[in-house]
């Protein structure tokens, strides 16, 4: 595969011209101005394009502001012929074999020397042992100084762009309007006009758009109670507006299995305790209990107490026990001390105590922030049992909290289950601003950006020549078309914001390309 580099501009570039005509092999140049240079610089002699056109690094430059000694020149160069003092002199071609997001490592025969002499403004590398999935990257690099520029937009090897990704647009586009040397304007100038139709349509078009309705599927993780807002590479959220929020518990214990999706309510509450008084859900037990004797106290000396933890919540239910621990008392050892590990967002905890194993009744209740009970003998325990075991673990989520200062989905009591238990986030997406070639475009087609970017093209050769006035005008209108064409239209949420599915609404397909 030929990968190819679009040559850095040199318009900006430092420059100088030739005060007199020179055959080639001179090592010392007279210049108009040679202020602005010194030794050991890579210049371009020549404009990029020309076939004479080269590159010589700088020795000493005289004092006299016009001489500049150089390496020895392969070509002749008249009087007048630009010298541009080089940002860049070569270019780095880099591979990644394991996709866009791979590592890449340089190429050999790299760094490679910038062909100012290339017509079409290009260097080029051959990569003979390219297939699909290799991917690209490139950099510019100064031979002198080592310093090397940031990487470009992955290249995919073989197929080229994708259909929907912005580089294929801005193919085309070039294609449409053969200007392939890129004359007119920039690719970076293409990637701000598609960005300017992104705010025109942002601006006149009613979001949302059915095309950036997402769904996205989360695991649910033992043990946790958040889910993040989906973001993007960046760690920016991607959600504009929620939809809503399915949850899918598959209960393989049951023959045949269950395989239940529900939606779940979410309310826009800082916080908020799951209604699991049915015992739908399993919450979360103490753990880590341990036991210990203490100094006095009025407990029964020689007698074995036995202890277990639950933990308690302000919806009404109760969690299952905690492993049973048990103590006896000896003399002057009186007092038995419990410690436990606590549960996430609970209102308390019971302590039970009984003279047998098994046998535990209510003794007293502490709070949530307090984590160990001493028990010298002043209460005496109720008839209250524990909670019979909770056998179901079908971990149903009856509502979430939406935390918008977090950017969290919040829900209690935390997960008991996880790869048999998945979140379906439906929500839409932002517009994402365009920022590579190797960016996918959101919008149903890309005609809109190809009619915005032949009017910009046209306009801005307008300048020069006012006979392409007219071609811009007619662009212009073709593109306020198909602008308009959204308008008002593909809107999912007519009505109130939870009327998405209508009587008689039919799915539509977007994949459209030009």
């Amino acid at each position: 595969m030929i990968v190819t580099l679009q040559n850095p501009l040199v318009d900006n570039l430092e420059k100088t011209y030739l005060s007199q005509s020179y055959n080639y092999a001179v090592t010392s140049v007279e210049v108009r101005s040679n202020l602005q240079f010194s030794a050991n610089q890579r210049i371009l002699l020549g404009q990029p394009g020309l076939a004479y056109s080269e590159v010589v690094t700088t020795g000493t430059v005289s004092a006299d502001g016009t001489t500049i000694a150089i390496g020895a020149t392969l070509y002749p160069h008249e009087a007048d012929t630009p010298v541009y003092l080089l940002q860049f002199d070569q270019a780095k071609f880099y591979r990644s074999t394991t996709g866009a997001n791979g590592t890449y490592t340089l190429l050999p025969n790299n760094p490679v020397n910038l062909d100012f002499t290339s017509e079409d403004l290009q260097t080029t590398y051959n990569d003979l042992t390219s297939v699909a999935g290799y991917y690209y990257e490139i950099t510019v690099y100064n031979s002198i100084t080592t310093v090397e520029s940031a990487f470009s937009d992955p290249i995919p090897a073989i197929s080229g762009w994708n259909r929907n990704q912005v580089g294929y647009i801005i193919e085309a586009a070039y294609a449409e309007l053969s200007d392939a040397n890129e004359q007119n304007f920039t690719r970076d100038e293409v990637i701000g006009y598609m960005n300017e139709v992104n705010d025109d349509l942002v601006m006149n078009v009613v979001k949302p758009y059915n095309f950036l309705y997402k769904r996205q599927a989360f695991g649910r993780v033992g043990g946790a109670n958040t889910l993040a807002w989906p973001t993007d590479s960046n760690g920016n959220n991607l959600m504009w507006k929620f939809d809503r929020m399915d949850y899918n518990y598959v209960n393989n214990s049951t023959t045949p299995t269950t395989n239940t999706t529900s939606t779940v309510p979410v309310v826009a509450l800082d916080y908020f305790r799951n209604r699991w008084v049915t015992n739908t859900s399993n919450p979360a037990v103490p753990s880590g209990v341990t036991i210990g004797l203490g100094a006095g106290g009025s407990l029964v000396l020689g007698k074995t107490y036995y202890y277990v933890v639950t933990a308690t919540y302000s919806a009404g239910g109760e969690s299952n026990q905690s492993a049973e621990v048990s103590a006896t008392t000896q003399t002057g050892d009186q007092t038995i001390v419990l410690t436990w590990t606590g549960v996430t967002q609970p209102s308390g905890y019971n302590i039970y105590r009984g003279l047998s194993s098994g046998a535990e009744t209510l003794l007293t209740n502490v709070s949530a922030s307090t984590l160990s009970f001493t028990d010298n003998g002043t209460k005496s325990p109720g008839t209250q049992a524990p909670p019979a075991p909770i056998s179901t673990q079908d971990d149903v989520v009856q509502e979430m909290a939406l935390d918008e200062s977090q950017q969290t989905f919040n829900y209690y009591p935390a997960s008991q289950t996880s790869s048999n238990a998945v979140w379906y986030l439906y929500y839409w997406t932002f517009l994402t601003p365009i920022t590579s070639e190797g960016n996918v475009i959101q919008t149903p087609t890309p005609k809109i950006y190809k009619h915005y970017i032949n009017f910009k093209y046209y306009l801005k050769k307008a300048v020069t020549e006012p006979n392409y006035l007219q071609i811009a005008a007619k662009h212009e209108t073709y593109y306020l078309r198909e602008l308009m064409r959204y308008k008002g239209q593909d809107r999912r949420d007519v009505g109130s914001p939870r009327s998405f599915h209508n009587a008689g609404w039919v799915s539509k397909s977007y994949n459209r390309y030009v």
